[in-house]
């Protein structure tokens, strides 16, 4: 009988007109395996291999959960699908269209063989699934497919092989080169070394090999080249299996490419991988730092992450989801790095309840409110993390999480204005109630929008630090000097002199985004490589560092995504599968040379070109100079020779004639320590 029923089953797959199957995945191929678990009834744990020519599939449902599934990333027009598996379990097969619309059925399982089960769209009808009739018999909006075991009765566990998966679909062509794209984009090769990131010191000679992630079988050609592009030696010719291929590891500072091109199972792609020597930090006070950076670990990324950020020579970090249950400050506390939290949204949402059902009622924004009630969460946040941090950021861009989008008002204030500063000097007291030596941030934009505000309603003292985030990503004015809070602050100055302000000033964010404009840009932002992001970090940092900034929270730690033309994926200091990109080796060095210096001013004799003197915590002098758009040369006295340090960490030393040394000036920045 069952034989029958599948003979019925396959009567049924038959292809409409003008369709086409194709063989979407043949896991005798190691493909990258996407999974999902039973999320409706969470709890159970899965794993997923391949292994003979098949994706063996495995759930332990012991403490919850009901199935495990293959998740395939392929967009699909379809009508019928064929699969090979083998499983006792029942196998749950679900179809999700682009709009979230869900269809789904289960197919018994034939005796534990292996054996080829064919389904179409009538299946899913036959099962209760309303189709609209314009459908024709097909699923036309794109559907993802899912397919796993699914347990039965009250078994603990399920498990499922599956091996071929042929899909009947209107347009083979386009689905062929979607399925090639993302079989590229899940094989390559990763660095590994001893460390948990590929960020070393001088003299640790880490032993590097280089590692295949996708597949099984497959040959490569690489070189190493660094950050200037010059080749390091011949390049090198590698069969691959599942054994690392060793490479000879630079120990000179800098950041080195492994570029490659890789051959398997008739694919070809070409990629690289990253890893940084750097200078080991010394003789830096935390407490006095200048330099942190935004983590994002209350949202979930792994806090060994720390790592890259105590690596980087970094000394804060700043984490925009802060509430009573705060993880970030158990990276901060493994490995001795300070911490400002901050609060987007979770510590203020009743205080944004009350506040919208009370205008709602027709109370005046500038009328009294008395928060009192709704802001205790805030002391006890200080009670239980006071002993580890000072700093206390209020709420992340209040107009861009709930105050206005409730009260009314836009960037430049509004209804919503008049209601927050209160709120704000409420939490400030609360805070300073429970926790004597706290210190109070305040936000403000990239154009200073509020500094204005609130000292014209007489806020000078409850803030102790003004936050900008000092951001120009506009196309139109790309460049670190042209930023507007940067040329804002003299007249930010003298306006907070003659209120009797005493805030001092504390970037939480400002950044780079190394994206190329492309189809998933969405917005004004300033593309640009990575080689020029980590440029304009030095550029930044000592631009606001002269005009008496006390510490800059770069924003952010990694990229957050791998598409080259989305702008939120790509402000990262490191790669998101956490490789040095250019911008993370230039900020530590930054950090190295001149982390608890003394700014000493413009030297303007050099002008147009930008050159700044510093004195070292060692009590050495320095310079930084660049030019912001050309090349040029200067002069500098000196009756010794001088170090040279480029932002890559690399070293030259000149010797001066005459009493004095030439310098060539361009867009990237450099050091010079006399």
């Amino acid at each position: 009988m069952k034989r029958i029923l599948l003979m019925i089953l396959l009567a049924a797959a038959v292809l409409p007109l003008g369709a086409e199957e194709v063989l979407l995945r043949d896991f005798a191929f190691e493909h990258k395996l996407f999974m999902r678990p039973g999320n409706e009834v969470p709890g159970g744990k899965y794993e997923c291999r391949v292994e003979n020519g098949a994706a063996l599939v495995e759930c332990d449902l012991s403490e919850g959960g009901a199935y495990c599934q293959l998740y395939f990333p392929e967009e699909l027009n379809l009508s019928s699908l064929r699969f090979t598996a083998e499983t006792d379990s029942v196998i749950l097969v679900r179809l999700t269209d682009s709009e979230g619309e869900t269809f789904q059925l289960t197919v018994a399982p034939q005796d534990g063989d292996k054996r080829e089960y064919a389904l179409s769209v009538k299946e899913f009808e036959e099962k209760g699934f309303s189709f609209p009739e314009d459908r024709n018999g097909r699923i036309d909006l794109p559907a993802r497919l899912l397919i796993g075991p699914e347990k039965k009765g009250g078994a603990a566990g399920a498990s499922m092989k599956l091996y071929r998966v042929w899909a009947d679909v209107s347009d083979p062509e386009a689905l062929k080169k979607e399925t090639e794209k993302n079989m590229l984009a899940s094989i390559g090769l990763q660095l590994k070394g001893a460390a948990a990131v590929n960020i070393y010191y001088t003299g640790e000679k880490p032993a590097l090999s280089l590692v295949p992630f996708g597949f099984s079988e497959g040959s490569c050609r690489y070189a190493v080249t660094d950050h200037r592009g010059r080749q390091l030696g011949k390049a090198v010719s590698c069969s691959l299996s599942k054994d690392p291929v060793p490479i000879k590891a630079e120990s000179r500072p800098g950041l080195y490419y492994v570029n490659y091109t890789l051959t398997a199972a008739g694919l070809t792609k070409e990629g690289f991988c990253t890893y940084a020597v750097l200078d080991r930090p010394a003789g830096i006070d935390k407490d006095r730092s200048y330099f942190g950076v935004n983590g994002h670990f209350n949202q979930g990324w792994p806090l060994s992450q720390a790592e890259i950020i105590s690596r980087l020579g970094i000394s804060w970090l700043r984490d925009g989801e802060a509430t009573l249950d705060d993880k970030a400050h158990l990276a901060a506390e493994e490995y001795g790095i300070r911490y400002m939290p901050c609060f987007t949204g979770a510590m203020c949402e009743a205080s944004l309840a009350y506040a919208e059902k009370e205008i709602k009622a027709g109370k005046a924004p500038d009328s009294e409110w008395d928060f009192a009630p709704y802001i205790q969460n805030y002391g006890e946040y200080a009670d239980k993390f006071g002993y580890m941090t000072r700093l206390y950021d209020i709420v992340n861009e209040p107009h861009n999480f709930g105050w206005s989008q409730r009260l009314g008002g836009g960037w430049d204030g509004g209804p919503w204005f008049e209601v927050y500063w209160q709120w704000a000097k409420q939490v400030s007291k609360v805070i300073k109630e429970h926790q004597k030596d706290a210190r109070v941030v305040w936000e403000d934009l990239d154009g200073l929008n509020w500094a204005e505000m609130y000292l014209e309603r007489g806020i000078t003292n409850e803030p102790d630090y003004l936050s900008p985030h000092a951001y120009n990503l506009k196309r139109d004015t790309p460049l670190p000097e042209d930023q507007d809070t940067l040329l804002g602050y003299a007249a930010l100055k003298k306006k907070m002199k003659e209120k009797g302000a005493r805030w001092k000033l504390n970037i939480g964010e400002v950044g780079f985004s190394s994206f190329q404009a492309g189809p998933e840009t969405s917005h004004w932002y300033a593309p640009c490589d990575p080689e020029t992001q980590a440029d304009w970090i030095v550029r930044m940092c000592v631009l606001h560092l002269n005009e008496g900034v006390d510490r800059i929270f770069y924003y952010d730690l990694h990229n957050d995504g791998t598409s080259p033309y989305n702008q939120e994926h790509n402000f990262g200091l490191v790669y998101e599968n956490l490789d040095p990109k250019p911008a993370g080796v230039a900020y530590a060095n930054l950090i190295n040379v001149c982390d608890n210096c003394k700014w000493t001013g413009r030297r303007t004799e050099f002008a147009p070109n930008y050159v700044f003197g510093f004195v070292t915590r060692f009590g050495k002098k320095g310079l930084v100079c660049w030019n912001k758009d050309s090349e040029d040369t200067i002069e500098l006295a000196a009756d010794r020779p001088v170090k040279i340090i480029g932002i890559m960490g690399d070293e030259t030393r000149m010797v001066p004639a005459g009493g004095k040394i030439t310098l060539r000036v361009s867009p990237r920045p450099q050091f010079v320590i006399l």
